[in-house]
């Protein structure tokens, strides 16, 4: 077998790998007969970064076009994202969230139920800012950015996720 050969064996190996791993993922999770049209809101029980992670997990198991998802994340992300940062957040990292968020929980159907690995606090001229690592199924553990918002009564807000 000659390289080329070998490369379109890898590369059709791929996208099978792939496409079972669609399927068991949307396996795993359940799937609505519709979806909302009325905006979905975040609400966490409490002001703290537990309960934002918990919201923003819950908001990922729930099915929802794209410009919802940006309506509901609005509530938990700080205010100084602007609607454009929040566009790319919906973008990039909440669709890879929406794919992979029973990576992250030890029961799929509840959203409280991952584990914080550990916490990693800095601070800087203007603030604070909390690294929430969240234990993942193999791989790393991934952070969730939270920093204090003024404009929350100095309560933290979600201000970039990896997850």
């Amino acid at each position: 077998m000659d390289i080329q050969a070998a490369l379109e064996k890898i590369e059709q190996a791929e996208k099978l790998l792939a496409e079972a791993k669609s399927i068991l993922l949307s396996a795993s999770r359940p799937t609505p007969e519709f979806i909302p049209d009325e905006p979905v809101v975040a609400v966490p029980q409490e002001d703290t970064p537990t309960s934002q992670i918990a919201a923003l997990i819950k908001l990922a198991l729930t099915p929802m076009q794209a410009d919802q998802a940006q309506q509901a994340l609005s509530t938990l992300l700080h205010s100084e994202l602007g609607d454009l940062a929040i566009a790319q957040l919906v973008r990039f990292n909440w669709s890879r969230l929406q794919r992979q968020v029973t990576d992250y929980l030890a029961d799929p159907t509840d959203p409280e139920s991952f584990t914080i690995v550990r916490i990693q606090e800095k601070k800087f001229a203007e603030g604070s800012e909390q690294k929430v690592f969240i234990q993942a199924k193999g791989r790393n553990p991934t952070p969730v950015a939270m920093r204090p918002d003024p404009e929350h009564h100095g309560n933290w807000r979600i201000y970039s996720f990896s997850l």
